[in-house]
């Protein structure tokens, strides 16, 4: 049988009785713990489970008692829900047990360090002073009361009259919402929040009772195009209320808004010529996918980019007669929109039967002139003058086809108190000419 004194081996006895004398003089005055292995002649082994003992050769001695204090929690303090009652203790020898009572009542003992006791405080009346009392005791039986101390205790705070602060934080007042939203509310109490409601339009859908508090909406669940009322109230630990201010949110899963267009040139009754633009405003809440062209019914092309504009030669067309230009925009939600067709006239064949009009407006009929003249003829036409020819006593001195038409008449070659007719064809883009009313002026150099 081999013997050990904390896992140390002291000695062997080889013969019964089984007995070994242990001197515990040699040793401190602690705890110390004895075990055996016993061992047969096969060389098979028993452990003997330990025992746990005390030397203190010097008890009746140890007339000191043990000292401490109660670490916590401090008096006068407001506890709640369980606290740790932790007290610090030592003795000139050595500690034995910690005793705790509450209100004079024992509850339990502790004798390893750190000597603390988990106080539940909801088993206690509520709202009122309570006496932690703890008494040290050493391994002689020494005892030292401490001195006790009171707390308060609170664990449902009475007089919570505030009401919690409760805000909704997404979405924003006025959003349009497609899809799953999340609802996010912030909600804060000085005593602890209990939990949020959710409604929307009135109804009930949700109640949170933990930060973050939200709630995941699925808006197909709800009519589409149109404003919907997002609500909360918020509920803290005593039962007081806040209504966040409720929003309004436009729900819009479907794209059913058609898109809207115009034709900006040409416009309604409009005479056109030659190659004119087209231009065409074309606009959607989501966006344009393109504009169908046509001309007398007839697609003649499909514009996808802005400007949405097309040369149109309109020599191609029937002359003299109205054509209806048309278009349908749509968007990317396959909307459509027929915008109100335009009728136009295309005239590249002038059928011009109105000669041009026209007179001398320099020099006056009668003047005397002398030197080089400025021999000026106002001219005009519905659709424009092509030419004027100058005459002077019938013979022609020259042509202009540029406002304002004249030609410069030097007078010195002639003979003064001479008289001279001056007279002028004008002739308009038609070929149609008109005989300028002839004047008569004298000659003075």
């Amino acid at each position: 049988v081999s013997y050990y004194v904390n896992n140390v081996l002291q000695g062997y006895v080889l013969e019964p009785p089984y007995i070994f004398p242990w001197n515990t003089l040699l040793y401190l005055d602690d705890h110390y713990s004895i075990y055996v292995i016993v061992r047969d002649m096969s060389n098979n082994l028993t452990t003997v489970p330990p025992v746990n003992v005390i030397i203190d050769n010097n008890l009746q001695n140890d007339v000191t008692p043990p000292t401490g204090s109660i670490v916590s929690p401090p008096a006068g303090l407001t506890v709640s829900g369980s606290v740790d009652i932790i007290i610090s203790a030592s003795d000139n020898r050595a500690m034995d047990q910690v005793a705790f009572s509450i209100d004079g009542t024992y509850i339990i003992s502790d004798d390893e360090a750190p000597y603390h006791y988990s106080w539940d405080t909801t088993l206690e009346e509520e709202d009122t002073e309570h006496t932690i009392s703890v008494v040290l005791i050493d391994l002689a039986g020494n005892e030292s009361p401490l001195n006790p101390i009171s707390v308060f205790v609170d664990n449902d705070p009475a007089g919570d009259i505030t009401p919690p602060i409760v805000l909704i934080t997404n979405p924003v007042a006025g959003q349009d919402l497609t899809g799953t939203v999340s609802i996010e509310v912030l909600a804060e109490d000085d005593f602890g929040m209990d939990r949020v409601e959710f409604f929307i339009n009135g109804d009930s859908v949700h109640t949170d009772t933990s930060d973050p508090f939200d709630y995941i909406w699925d808006t197909e669940t709800v009519t589409d195009d149109m404003d919907h009322i997002i609500a909360v109230v918020g509920f803290d630990l005593d039962g007081n209320a806040t209504l966040a201010p409720p929003i309004a949110v436009y729900v819009d899963n479907f794209d059913n808004i058609p898109p809207t267009g115009q034709i900006q040139n040409p416009v309604a009754g409009q005479t056109v010529t030659g190659t004119i633009t087209i231009e065409i405003s074309a606009t959607d809440n989501i966006g344009v996918e393109h504009v169908n062209l046509s001309i007398d019914g007839i697609p003649r092309d499909t514009l996808t980019t802005f400007p949405y504009t097309y040369e149109w030669d309109t020599t191609s067309e029937t002359d003299d007669e109205d054509h209806v230009i048309s278009i349908i925009v749509s968007d990317s939600s396959d909307n459509i929109t027929y915008v109100p067709p335009v009728s136009v006239f295309v005239n590249n064949i002038i059928d011009d039967i109105t000669p041009p009009v026209a007179s001398i407006s320099n020099p006056l009929s009668g003047q005397t002139v002398s030197g080089t003249v400025s021999f000026t003829v106002q001219a005009v036409d519905d659709f424009g003058v092509d030419n004027v020819e100058f005459f002077i006593d019938g013979e022609s001195i020259g042509t202009d086809d540029t406002e304002s038409y004249q030609i410069e008449w030097d007078t010195t070659p002639l003979e003064n108190d001479s008289q001279h007719t001056l007279s002028a064809y004008v002739t308009d883009n038609a070929g149609h000419t008109t005989i300028v009313q002839p004047i008569l002026v004298t000659i003075s150099n």
